[in-house]
């Protein structure tokens, strides 16, 4: 069974992992773990990358929070030490904070967790600022932290929340481990109001599956019930901007809608590669959701429908009899336009071992148009009926 299972593998090109994928990297090159990802194109499969972290101080996403906001003063003071002292006005201060020298003392810890619960907002965006910081030189140093940092994902405030996870995220960069209580909070950013809140979500989820998918294993659930709902963004359609008489608020408000719509695509191709990751770490934490993962089979986005597949396929590696009653959903996929999702609908079946689709893949074998599909799809079709 295994050598058939290396056969069917090593036949498996037009699926590349390689070519076609997605990096939910956490920051090293040696770190990264690519995960599939099926994306349109008008020639042959391609291949485009989401890099969530290229390293400790910059992200290549646009939406993250600047540095500097309006009637707010940030000091950062350097030497070649790396101290750093971050302070501002509002009732609770971040003077005693020095970033870069050691490891917290108490009056500095209470400075930051009174910062995090201070009245304004941009206090606490601020405490957790300092944490992200802290964490990039010394993550040690912020590791009793990381249950306060848990709690500000749930502030009312977008910009808290994103800074929040900004930190949490560099934690888990260099030690997944120490955010693995907080995961539970972070799964519920899959349904924020604001697509730039969801996709730092899923950017802190990705950074803990490329280290340690285990981790993720509790919260599968609720990431592909969020990712089986609608998407909160939709089309123009309906679009608020064409109710607005001036052009240039128009513009704007069309602008906005369309980073919010772009946000949450993206967290959404995110998430499903990590339920990927997590399939392939543990498929028996992917049996009981089976039904939903096949509804996915259906999403409109093809990156979603592509991790679909690929998630029932490691499934069908370990419990093939858990896939059956949702095989129907797979041979679906047999039809689609796109060349990589019916790739991946072959090699799918290939994995579930079972001689009743040995006809349906001969019969795809003989209509398709794209002749290594269809060499494909008659190779498996003789490894199942072997």
């Amino acid at each position: 069974m295994i050598v058939r299972r290396h056969t069917l593998s090593t036949n498996s090109d037009l699926v590349d992992d390689e070519a076609i994928t997605t990096e939910i990297s956490g920051g090293k090159e040696s770190d990264r773990r690519s995960c599939p990802l099926v994306m349109p194109s008008a020639g042959r499969f391609t291949s485009r990358r989401f890099r969530t972290r290229s390293n400790h101080r910059r992200r290549s996403v646009s939406w993250r929070q600047p540095r500097a906001i309006a009637s707010y003063r940030y000091v950062f003071a350097s030497s070649g030490r790396k101290v750093f002292s971050m302070s501002g006005t509002g009732r609770s201060s971040l003077e005693a904070v020095v970033l870069g020298d050691g490891s917290l003392d108490s009056v500095e810890r209470v400075a930051i967790r009174d910062a995090l619960d201070a009245d304004a907002a941009a206090v606490r965006q601020r405490g957790a600022r300092v944490c992200e910081m802290l964490a990039a030189d010394d993550i040690d140093a912020v590791r009793p932290l990381v249950d306060d940092l848990g709690q500000a994902l749930t502030d009312e405030n977008p910009g808290v929340v994103q800074t929040a996870t900004s930190a949490l995220a560099e934690i888990a960069t260099t030690d997944a481990d120490a955010v693995t209580d907080v995961l539970d909070v972070v799964a519920t950013l899959a349904d924020a109001d604001l697509g730039g809140v969801r996709l730092a979500g899923a950017q802190l989820l990705a950074t803990v599956a490329t280290q340690q998918p285990a981790h993720c294993t509790p919260i599968v659930g609720a990431l592909l019930d969020a990712l089986d709902r609608p998407p909160a963004h939709g089309d123009g359609d309906h679009s608020i901007a064409g109710t607005v008489s001036d052009q240039i608020t128009s513009r704007t408000i069309r602008q906005h809608e369309r980073d919010e719509q772009q946000h949450e695509r993206v967290a959404r191709q995110i998430l499903a590669n990590v339920t990927v990751a997590v399939a392939d770490e543990a498929p028996s934490a992917i049996a009981a959701h089976v039904e939903v993962v096949a509804d996915l089979t259906t999403a409109e986005d093809l990156v979603v429908r592509g991790a679909a597949l690929d998630v029932l396929g490691s499934l069908g590696r370990e419990i093939p009899s858990s896939v059956e009653p949702v095989g129907d959903a797979v041979v679906a996929c047999l039809d689609a336009e796109v060349p990589t999702i019916r790739a991946r609908a072959i090699r799918t079946l290939g994995f579930l071992d079972d001689p009743r689709y040995v006809d349906v893949l001969r019969d795809t074998a003989a209509s398709e148009t794209d002749d290594d599909i269809a060499a494909f799809a008659e190779e498996t079709a003789a490894f199942l009926d072997a």
